[in-house]
């Protein structure tokens, strides 16, 4: 079974959103076997460095797989893209040392990907658990050299999620007495404006929706 129940309201959305776009969306399913889910939009061609995309975490059992079809149709257009911060990004950043929080492979793989361009030393935490483990360790210095300059942390992870984690963290560092407080970023695919609140409350500097983009992201750091 899943770690996190949604409302059931996400099929009903996609609906809605690929028919503003002008597409249409359906379905195939066996009983047993699973469901196939169809979807064709019109869409313009965007430079895959410009954004990073959150995969979807990887099913449980084979009857829960998911798979997709899109096709698009790319019509000449004019556009006017955001300047590309990774040339000055990589000078400033050089270094600097990085926790992301993240329990899905793939998210790990692109965001550190993203930091390593722009010379971050990238660590990694699988939940909010070992977040703290690796935070407590760098305070007590056993390990000195992971301690980092901020934390980018995904809200809904098991064990423990990015909420409880960034408590126990400000926790950790009033027992340590560290004068300077480590930014923790939050990460979270809901936009709602009580996760941001939650975030802020817990301790956290800033609050980032999924999918997000590259330049957004490097800017929090520079």
């Amino acid at each position: 079974s899943q770690m996190f129940g949604g409302s059931g309201l996400g099929l009903s959305i996609c609906k809605d959103l690929i028919g503003l776009m002008g597409g249409t969306i359906s379905v195939t399913a066996s009983p047993g076997v699973g469901s196939t889910f169809k979807f064709d939009i019109v869409a313009s061609l965007v430079p895959p460095e410009d954004v990073i995309l959150v995969a979807p975490a990887t099913p449980n059992t084979a009857a829960a797989q998911l798979s997709y079809h899109h096709s698009t149709t790319l019509k000449s257009e004019k556009h006017v893209t955001a300047p590309d911060i990774t040339t000055t990004a990589a000078k400033s950043l050089e270094g600097t040392k990085v926790l992301i929080v993240e329990d899905n492979i793939m998210n790990q793989k692109i965001l550190r990907r993203h930091l390593e361009a722009v010379g971050c030393i990238v660590f990694v935490a699988g939940n909010g658990m070992e977040a703290v483990d690796f935070i407590k360790k760098s305070h007590l210095g056993t390990d000195a050299e992971a301690y980092v300059d901020i934390i980018f942390m995904d809200l809904e992870m098991p064990l423990m999620g990015g909420i409880e984690a960034c408590y126990q963290i400000r926790n950790v560092e009033k027992e340590y007495k560290k004068a300077k407080t480590i930014p923790i970023v939050a990460l979270s695919g809901n936009a709602r404006e009580k996760y941001a609140e939650d975030a802020r409350a817990a301790g956290m500097q800033d609050f980032i929706v999924k999918p997000y983009e590259k330049n957004k992201l490097l800017s929090l750091i520079i």
